[in-house]
């Protein structure tokens, strides 16, 4: 307090004079007498009087007027109570003038023993008084428009920015109401809420409208206005005043955020180029413009390119050209449109070249001329279009993203009176930019999965054919259905001797690096078997190529080799042995003709890429038709990885009954047209002989997916013939003359028949049996039976039957699960393409041969059954990849098949050469004698000059003629090429030129070497 006491404070600082700040105020100290102990260097700037004039004395001579005893002694009591006090008391100046002053004295307090009060204190400023200039001034020149209103609601007073808004001068609004001057700026709403404002007496702030005015009557303004009432001294209303602002700018920035964000959810919702640029249309009409269209670059809808000029391509042609991907109109069908979806375009508003869509600067034309001489010159069919339906300003913004070129945007109005401002070019540079993007996106992602998908199915099998041995059908199903890339693979590899290879296997993980990998095995799987390599010796030189792979070095971007598992079975349709090994692999499934269902397990290897053990083959005998499962640990592995139960499931759906896809209804009707007038029926039970040659090809309508769609060719013919029931016109059969819907002859449903000639019976029959044709469930069967769907069939010549079935079974070419079977020839394929869950993929071989198994093609009906089987066990998406390979055996009989044991004698060459020549003539082969008997007279002197016996000799006759001479030797033959001096060494050459193909196999007792013939 000694420095308090003597006025030794520092200064305040300069402009700290904030009413709420006390830190300038005038302080000083007084005693419980009334005596001054402390005083501040404000106190002296304030009273003018230094501290050594004041500390000591009575601080009642401080004040100007006279010292009221009560009250001094009230504040007293009051601040030893504890809550001080403030008041306003006049002080007086060294120089003898009175300072009003806020005076404030704080609770009581001690120094030592000393009662004390600080008394503060801060000079009274004088208000400043607004003078009516400063107002009048205030009113007319503010930036915010203001009026005032009766009780009426007319103008009797308005400043001079709300006349520049409104655009009426002062005189014409005073004394009128504004539904009357301005009808187009939301009057009625605005009076109606003025009203409310007189009524409530609660003020509106802050009311946002667009509407039109005088001022500028081509371009709606955004206003945000404000209402209060006025009210007088005696608190009555007297009028209604309303400020006004013009937020066109911030009005316009929100909308464009708005757009722009709803935009961002309209356009672009799905992968598609087109689809995109047509959303990107249908937003902007009628939001921004009366009439858009999209052009995109042809590279750009192709998925070919990039979308952009290279540097090293040339300059950019004049009229790039470009296809319309999208347009939209306020007025329908787009009559403005030159051009249609899907059509290219060249369009760029004149006098613009292809230098637009590069450099990406909109063309903005706010007034478009039709009478222009550039448009008359360059787009005269688009001046038309111009004129007629009154396109009166245009904006065109180049589609780029990513520095690429993607095509052009252009907006139009027409019904819209307001030309394209400046501002609007924001807007749609930014609509345009988002579209942009996501045509990028959606043109990156469709060349992407373009790849993707045309990688896989180069990988896996294009058609699978199990020649005369097996019957084929397989369904795949990536664990990415819309990438449609797995590593799962399978394959069926042709061998020697009527021998087919079968082989399954399992990439660790899934997605395009699997499906590489996957593609990689394949191809060495297909090049062991073709090295004619055992089982167990095929699947260790892959396991040491997985080790090999596993062991090369990899950047950061890609991942090692792994592993996988792999199943390879081979299959003799003349012992009818089938040889297996697997590495890690789920063991198959055999279900006999009987039905009793087993796992074989072949000693189970390590997976592939482990090393380090070998791997073991074993043999199991298959009885003919018996059923042969491939798959992957995907398809039993199920949500509860139960191997074990999955295996157990898998057994039961493949024993018990086919289960097919239900065909919708709607379908059924799309193969009526195909019932065609003259239907034959071919020759069979009491069927008439008088079909007529030709008609043997049927017709799928492949536009819907099913559960297969399947193509056989080949039946044997003269064989399946179908089977009427009186095969005269009209006995047994639907039949009218003008393929109209009859019903006689069809049992339980109606069916829709052609007329044709004698014996000539055809029916569409809906769940029903037609007989004659005998066509159930809905089958259109000319000379044909078809049971459990629809079908179409035609017979052909001479009793060869042909049938189109949808899932169903076509006798006669007894096509099951949907052939198309073709009555000609002597094998017979099947492709299957059912459309399972997730986008799976199935193909399907049907054997076939001449009179062994004519008319029969279980083929489709093993594409179902394995359609079906998928579907049923992974009922919804799973994590891991499926594949499954279905085949159903058969035995080449033994009047396919001959054998002799040679004597190691070159005497006995001849007369083997004369057997195999007797033998290719019995079986109708005359053409292939003299090559088939150079053949053998090759093979076997090379075995009785340098084999070891015995010597055997095998032909057979399946999809081509074969001949094999089997020796104790292990001597692998090897091809020479002989000098022309040599006398010998042409042997295999001459073989290798005669045969379709040729090779040797090893065997447990020596080798075989053996050479193919194409049968004519």
């Amino acid at each position: 307090m000694d420095s308090a006491r003597h006025g030794s404070e520092p200064p305040a600082p300069p402009g700290a004079r904030d009413h709420l700040d006390a830190s300038t105020d005038a302080a000083a100290v007084l005693s419980g007498t009334g005596e001054v102990i402390g005083w501040t260097c404000a106190a002296e700037q304030l009273l003018g009087l230094p501290a050594r004039d004041v500390v000591g004395g009575s601080a009642a001579r401080l004040l100007a007027g006279a010292v009221d005893p009560l009250r001094a002694g009230g504040v007293a009591e009051r601040c030893r109570a504890g809550m001080g006090w403030s008041g306003r008391i006049p002080l007086r100046h060294r120089d003898g003038r009175r300072i009003d002053t806020d005076l404030r004295v704080s609770a009581c307090f001690r120094i030592g023993s000393q009662e004390c009060f600080l008394v503060s204190a801060r000079q009274q400023r004088r208000q400043w008084a607004v003078g009516q200039t400063v107002l009048d001034g205030f009113l007319t020149r503010s930036p915010v428009g203001m009026a005032v209103l009766d009780l009426d609601l007319r103008y009797v007073w308005m400043n001079d920015t709300l006349e520049r808004f409104g655009g009426i001068p002062r005189e014409q609004r005073l004394g009128r109401r504004m539904s009357e001057l301005l009808p187009g700026l939301q009057a009625e709403t605005l009076e109606g809420l003025m009203r409310k404002v007189l009524v409530t007496g609660v003020p509106v702030t802050d009311y946002e409208y667009v509407g039109w005015s005088w001022a500028d009557p081509h371009r709606q303004h955004a206003y945000s206005t404000s209402f209060f009432p006025l009210v007088d001294g005696g608190d009555s209303v007297t009028g209604v005043c309303y400020m006004v602002l013009d937020v066109t700018e911030r009005w316009n920035a929100r909308q464009l955020l708005s757009l722009v964000n709803d935009a961002g959810t309209s356009i672009g919702r799905t992968l598609d180029v087109m689809r995109t640029a047509q959303e990107l249309a249908d937003f902007a009409v009628p939001r921004f413009a009366d009439f858009v269209v999209v052009d995109l670059l042809e590279p750009v809808l192709s998925s070919e390119g990039h979308g952009a000029w290279l540097t090293d391509a040339g300059p950019a042609s004049v009229r790039p050209v470009m296809r319309r991907a999208g347009m939209k109109s306020v007025r329908a069908g787009c009559p403005e449109a030159v051009a249609r979806v899907g059509e290219r375009v060249d369009f760029l508003p004149p006098p613009h070249n292809a230098n637009v869509l590069i450099e990406g600067e909109p063309i903005l034309i706010p007034v478009l001329d039709p009478a222009d001489a550039l448009w008359v010159a360059e787009q005269p069919a688009r001046v038309e279009s111009i004129r007629d339906f009154g396109l009166h300003s245009l904006l065109s913004v180049p589609m780029r993203a990513r520095n690429t070129a993607l095509g052009l945007t252009t907006f139009l109005r027409s019904l819209n009176p307001v030309p394209f401002q400046p501002d609007d070019v924001l807007l749609a540079r930014e609509l345009v930019a988002r579209a942009a993007l996501c045509v990028d996106n959606a043109r990156r992602y469709t060349r992407e999965h373009t790849a993707a998908i045309t990688l896989q199915r180069s990988l896996l099998p294009q058609a699978l054919t199990g020649g005369t041995a097996l019957d084929v059908a397989s369904y795949y199903l990536p664990a990415d259905p819309s990438g449609g890339v797995g590593g799962d693979w399978f394959d069926v590899i042709p061998l020697s001797g009527g021998r087919v290879g079968l082989a399954v296997g399992d990439v660790v993980g899934h997605g395009i690096t699997a499906a590489a990998a996957m593609g990689r095995l394949r191809t060495a799987v297909q090049t062991l078997a073709d090295m004619e390599m055992p089982p167990a010796d095929l699947l260790a030189h892959l396991d040491d190529l997985v080790l090999r792979l596993s062991e090369e070095k990899t950047d950061e971007s890609t991942t090692a080799f792994l592993g996988a598992t792999c199943l390879y079975a081979v299959y003799d349709p003349v012992s009818r042995l089938c040889t297996m090994a697997r590495a890690g692999h789920p063991p198959p499934v055999v279900v006999a003709p009987d039905g009793q269902v087993s796992f074989p397990e072949p000693p189970a290897g390590p997976p592939l890429g482990l090393g380090g053990m070998g791997f073991e083959s074993t043999e199991i005998e298959l009885a003919e038709n018996s059923l042969f499962g491939l798959y992957t640990d995907g398809l039993v592995s199920g949500a509860d990885r139960d191997m074990e139960l999955g295996m157990s499931r898998l057994g039961d759906v493949l024993a018990g009954p086919a289960t097919t896809t239900d065909e919708p209804s709607a379908a059924r009707e799309d193969l009526r047209p195909h019932a065609n007038e003259g239907a034959h029926a071919g020759e069979g039970e009491a069927g008439d002989e008088g079909s007529r040659p030709g008609g043997d090809e049927a017709r799928s309508d492949d536009a819907r997916p099913g559960p297969s769609e399947v193509e056989a060719e080949g039946v044997g013919a003269g064989a399946g013939a179908a089977e009427g029931e009186g095969g005269d016109a009209g006995a047994g059969a639907a039949r009218s003359e003008g393929g109209r819907w009859g019903a006689s002859g069809a049992e339980g449903g109606r069916g829709l028949a052609n007329g044709g000639g004698d014996g000539a019976d055809a029916g569409l029959v809906e769940g029903a049996d037609a007989r004659g044709a005998e066509g159930e469930d809905g089958a259109v069967a000319r000379g044909a039976e078809g049971e459990g769907g629809r079908g179409l069939a035609d017979g052909g010549g001479d009793g060869a039957d042909a049938g189109l079935v949808e899932g169903a079974v076509a006798r006669g070419a007894e096509g099951e699960g949907g052939a198309v079977a073709r009555g000609a020839g002597d094998s017979c394929r099947v492709d299957a393409s059912p459309a399972g869950p997730g986008g799976g993929h199935a193909h399907a071989s049907v054997a076939g041969d001449s009179g062994a198994r004519a008319g029969r093609a279980p083929g489709g009906d093993l594409a179902a059954l394995c359609a079906s089987v998928v579907q049923r066990l992974v009922p919804v998406s799973q994590p891991d990849d499926i594949a499954l390979l279905l085949t159903r055996t058969h035995v080449l009989g033994a009047d396919h098949v001959v054998s002799w044991d040679v004597p190691a004698d070159p005497a006995a060459v001849a007369d083997v050469r004369a057997r195999a020549t007797r033998q290719v003539a019995a079986w109708g082969l005359e053409e292939l004698a003299m090559t088939t008997e150079l053949i053998v007279s090759e093979l076997v002197t090379n075995a009785v000059r340098y084999a070891e016996p015995p010597i055997h000799l095998r032909m057979l006759r399946d999809s081509r003629l074969t001949c094999e001479v089997a020796d104790a030797s292990s001597t692998a033959p090897r091809l020479r090429h002989a000098r022309s001096t040599d006398e010998g060494g042409r042997g295999l050459f001459l073989v290798a030129q005669l045969a379709h193909r040729w090779g040797a196999r090893h065997t447990p007792g020596g080798k075989i070497i053996w050479a193919e013939q194409e049968i004519p």
